[in-house]
C-alpha cells in the first residue's frame, strides 16, 4: 500500500493520490498459461505543503523527518505454468518485482528515485475438493 495523507501547520488534511492497474490473463484448461502484470504510483500531494507538515502513511517515520524511503513506483510481472489433472493442480510462478524509492522533498513530493528489484519463483501443488 502506498500514499496516506498530510496535515498542515492549519489543520488542513492533504490528500496523497496513487494509481494503480493491473490485470490478469490466464488460457487453458489442462495446461494453464497465465500472466499478472501490475503497476503502481505515489502521485504526491494533492495541493502543496511545507516543511511543517506531518505525514502519516505506510513507511512515513514517527518523527516525520524528511529521510525516509517511500515507494514512488512499483511494477509486478508474473507468468504461471499450471499442469490441472483431476483434483489435483501442480504449478510454478516466476514472479518479478521493482520498486523505485525516493526521499520525500520539503513540499511533499517524492524527488529522485533509487531502484530495487526482486524475483521469486513458488512451486505450487493444490488438492481441490
Amino acid at each position: 500500500m502506498i500514499g496516506g495523507y498530510a496535515l498542515t501547520p492549519d489543520n488542513r488534511c492533504v490528500n496523497y493520490n496513487t494509481f494503480s492497474s493491473f490485470i490478469n490473463v490466464v488460457v487453458g484448461t489442462t495446461h494453464q498459461g497465465g500472466l499478472f502484470a501490475g503497476y503502481s504510483a505515489n502521485q504526491g500531494p494533492s495541493s502543496r505543503l511545507t516543511a511543517d507538515s506531518r505525514f502519516f502513511g505506510m513507511g512515513a517515520d514517527a518523527e516525520n523527518t524528511n529521510n525516509e524511503l517511500l515507494i514512488k513506483h512499483l511494477y509486478r510481472l508474473t507468468p504461471t505454468y499450471a499442469y490441472q489433472n483431476g483434483a489435483w493442480r501442480v504449478g510454478v510462478e516466476l514472479e518479478l518485482t521493482q520498486a523505485q524509492w525516493a526521499k520525500r522533498q520539503a513540499d511533499g513530493h517524492l524527488g529522485n528515485t533509487t531502484p530495487s528489484a526482486n524475483q521469486r519463483v513458488y512451486a505450487i501443488l493444490m488438492y481441490l475438493f
